[in-house]
């Protein structure tokens, strides 16, 4: 089944593809588009107009036996985009992503309509099982895989495809993945293998949902996953910007002392001092790090008075 079959071309390939199908079925809005794919696709196929937000899915499912491949091009359009051309081709306004307060009232609430399309496809199919095959932006694949696993969706393992849009459709877009996703009770993966092409079937990595995070690459945050930490009260900073590394920056020597960029010694309070871990030290695993930063302020704009009592060592410095 396509939802969203526009003139037929996904219909006819799959009806080509799959001759030993029973049941393939169309749907589209736009009734221009409805003789048309009827004619592409023969005899076959059933295609109907029908709105995709007002169309009692489940009931069309129920025509056919066995499992179902829902798949297409659901439009690449927001639903902020469709109600800005007042269109009322649009599902019922409802908080999809689970946003708070005020995100949940404005613009971050917004989605793309092929992200609300394929989570209702999910909900049809949990019921009977199936697998849903949709070309889609990577960020809303990103969000659909976050989703289903974020809720608990009986839903496989997943697999993503990259697509050559322009030799494939002679479209100009810059990514254009193909999302396969099985759906079926008493299945529970949190995996999805990405492809490099639809020729390539060695996958090039795996995605996964790991400690409430879409991880695009989960080799590699497993294995750096000890870095990530358990604890609320240290929490990872993106790091401490200055443009004065020779004299904020010091190193500790082999016989305990400090030196700065210049090379010069350096006695100050240890009150101001903390260890500091360089990026590199991290993704190398050096622990023990030798060198300290003067840190003055304990969060930004906070007044420096107090080290002429604390620090007169460092304030000289």
């Amino acid at each position: 089944m396509e939802p969203t079959c526009g003139r037929g071309t996904f219909l006819r390939a799959a009806a080509e593809a799959f001759p030993e199908v029973r049941d393939i079925v169309g749907v589209d809005i736009n009734a221009q588009y409805v003789p048309e794919a009827r004619g592409v696709c023969g005899g076959r196929v059933q295609v109907e107009q029908r709105d995709f937000f007002r169309t009692d899915w489940p009931r069309i499912l129920g025509r056919g036996e066995g499992s179902w491949l829902v798949l297409g091009n659901p439009p690449w359009v927001t639903n902020g985009e469709l109600g800005l051309l007042n269109s009322t081709n649009l599902p019922t306004k409802s908080n999809v992503q689970g946003h708070r307060g005020l995100d949940a009232l404005t613009g971050k609430a917004n989605f793309d309509i092929s992200e609300w399309m394929v989570l209702q496809q999910v909900s049809w199919l949990k019921e009977r099982h199936g697998w849903i095959a949709m070309l889609m932006k990577t960020a809303v694949a990103r969000k659909i895989l976050r989703q289903t696993w974020k809720r608990g969706e009986p839903v496989g393992r997943a697999a993503v495809f990259a697509v050559d849009a322009m030799h494939h459709f002679g479209a100009a877009v810059n990514a254009c993945p193909l999302l396969v996703l099985p759906v079926k009770l008493g299945q529970s993966s949190r995996s999805c293998e990405a492809f490099d092409s639809l020729e390539n079937l060695k996958p090039t990595g795996i995605v996964g949902y790991h400690d409430g995070m879409l991880i695009s690459d989960v080799d590699a945050f497993m294995a750096q996953r000890h870095l990530l930490g358990f604890n609320s009260d240290y929490v990872w900073w993106s790091g401490i910007k200055h443009d004065c590394a020779r004299i904020m920056d010091l190193t500790r020597s082999r016989n305990g002392g400090l030196v700065n960029g210049f090379g010069e010694t350096v006695d100050v309070e240890e009150t101001y001092l903390f260890p500091m871990l360089k990026s590199s030290d991290v993704a190398k695993e050096q622990r023990c790090a030798n060198r300290m930063m003067i840190v003055p302020q304990q969060e930004i704009g906070e007044d420096t008075f107090h080290i002429h009592r604390d620090g007169p060592s460092i304030l000289n410095y």
